[in-house]
C-alpha cells in the first residue's frame, strides 16, 4: 500500500496526500493479501469489534466514506490512463518487500486500477486478474 501511495504521490502535477492516497488504496490492498493473511486479519476483526465475517475491505471504505474521504483514486484526480507509469515504482520501492502477497506488474497494475475505476471495485474483478498472473 504505502510503495502504491508512494508511486501516485510522485505525479507533481496533482500534489495528492500521503495519507488519503493510503486510506483509499487501503481496501485493495486488504483484498489483495486477505488469502495469505488471514489470521492477522481474524486478529484486526477482533481489535475492531467486528465480527468474524466482516470483510475489512468493506469496512474501511466504509469508514473512509463516513469521514469524508474520496472513494476511488479517480476523485483525487488520478486517471487510469497514469497507472502504467506510475507500475514500475512499487516494484522497487522498499516499502513493497514487506508485502504478504505476491507483488508482480500484473498484479500491481490491478491494484491501482481497482481503487481508479468504480466498475473494477467488484472482488471478482480482482480475484480473476490476479489469477491471470
Amino acid at each position: 500500500m504505502r510503495s502504491m501511495s508512494h508511486a501516485a504521490g510522485r505525479i507533481l502535477p496533482l500534489r495528492l496526500h500521503h495519507g488519503t492516497l493510503n486510506a483509499v488504496i487501503l481496501p485493495t490492498v486488504l483484498g489483495f493479501n486477505e488469502g495469505v493473511r488471514a489470521a492477522a486479519y481474524a486478529r484486526i476483526r477482533q481489535a475492531m469489534g467486528l465480527p468474524d465475517d466482516v470483510d475489512l475491505a468493506v469496512e474501511i471504505e466504509r469508514m473512509n466514506k463516513k469521514i469524508g474521504l474520496p472513494g476511488l483514486l479517480s476523485a483525487m484526480g488520478l486517471a487510469t490512463d497514469l497507472i502504467n507509469g506510475m507500475v514500475s515504482h512499487p516494484m522497487s520501492d522498499l516499502a513493497n518487500r514487506t508485502n504478504p502477497g505476491r507483488s508482480a506488474p500484473r498484479s500491481m497494475w490491478v491494484c491501482f486500477a481497482r481503487p481508479c475505476d468504480a466498475n473494477r471495485r467488484r472482488p471478482e474483478y480482482l480475484a480473476t486478474l490476479m489469477m491471470e498472473g
